[in-house]
């Protein structure tokens, strides 16, 4: 899996991408009238196979699904050269009906699925990239993932380079997410394994303005597309309809321009941070270049006893009688 083989995926929406699947005996008919069905509500039928498509999708109450299935089991099981969202989606759809053919409504556990999807791929891309870079320095280096070392030991992308072994762990920093990620980094969620710990946080608020212009420039483009479209139709004789049309092109052409300059330059903002490919949000390749200049020339770690201190100290605080003083 890579970056252009994602942006190539857009070419097609859900319903078309199943049917390829189908066309080409990958899946039977049965799994394939089951995934159109789960498609339909999911609303994903006729949207394009893109990271955008993850947002608004109904949140599942897993504690009424039948059986509890590893979405990185599934991940993992697909290989790599041939994985699309549409073919892990009907992966799973394949082990739930397996497991428990009674379920009805499973569009939530899918949902799900696909939310989880956008951080699944980041670690193969990641661990590739990063592996790419060391390799000038050590030719015996490897990074990869794998979902046993991801469960049990916390650990993202498993990096060994000049003798040394690095646990990383790549993870969406967010206000509503750093109570989950004091946990894991305290061991509330289960005790670390010994090693070199990275932490690598991958800060998407950066994406969000970007994400505003990309859709409004694409909203821009279909109305340009609208208006030549409403001009092609005009009879010769309805000059000041031709005319209106004609201005509101012109208007139109320059909102684009001023639309993508804007893109441009808030594309080089979020460079050092972040990388949006088609809706999905990957660590830019500076962030990975800056992370291996880091393994290569600091060898000085932070003791864990003391990082798990200072994350603890507010539940601490909190936690004992304390009298505080706030005056305007």
């Amino acid at each position: 899996m890579n970056e252009e083989k994602v942006k190539g995926w857009q070419r097609l929406n859900y319903a078309e991408m199943l049917e390829d699947l189908y066309q080409k005996g990958k899946i039977n008919k049965d799994l394939f009238e089951d995934a159109k069905v789960n498609f339909k509500k999911l609303d994903l039928t006729d949207k394009k196979v893109d990271g955008y498509t993850v947002e608004g999708l109904p949140k599942t109450d897993e504690g009424k699904l039948a059986v509890k299935i590893n979405y990185t089991d599934i991940f993992h099981s697909i290989n790599t050269n041939k994985f699309t969202p549409v073919l892990y989606l009907v992966k799973l759809i394949e082990t739930y009906r397996r497991k428990s053919p009674g379920d009805k409504d499973i569009s939530g556990f899918l949902a799900r699925g696909i939310r989880s999807l956008s951080s699944l791929m980041r670690e193969p891309i990641f661990a590739e990239k990063l592996e790419n870079i060391l390799s000038n320095y050590d030719k015996e280096v490897t990074a990869g993932t794998c979902p046993v070392q991801d469960a049990g030991d916390h650990t993202d992308v498993l990096l060994k380079f000049k003798g040394e072994t690095y646990r990383i762990w790549l993870y969406q920093f967010s206000d509503r997410g750093l109570p989950h990620d004091i946990e894991r980094v305290t061991g509330q969620r289960g005790e670390l394994p010994n090693g070199v710990h990275v932490l690598c946080p991958l800060i998407t608020e950066y994406a969000k303005k970007y994400d505003r212009l990309l859709k409004k420039n694409d909203r821009l483009e279909k109305k340009l597309e609208s208006k030549k479209k409403k001009l092609s139709k005009c009879s010769v004789r309805a000059v000041k309809k031709i005319e209106h049309i004609l201005k509101a092109i012109s208007e139109t052409e320059d909102d684009i321009v001023t639309a993508k300059v804007e893109l441009e330059k808030e594309e080089r903002d979020i460079d050092p941070e972040i990388k949006v490919v088609a809706g999905w949000y990957f660590y830019s390749d500076k962030y990975i270049e800056r992370l291996a200049e880091k393994i290569i020339n600091d060898r000085k770690f932070e003791n864990y006893e003391r990082v798990r201190e200072t994350l603890m100290m507010p539940k601490k605080y909190l936690a004992e009688i304390h009298f505080f003083e706030k005056r305007v």
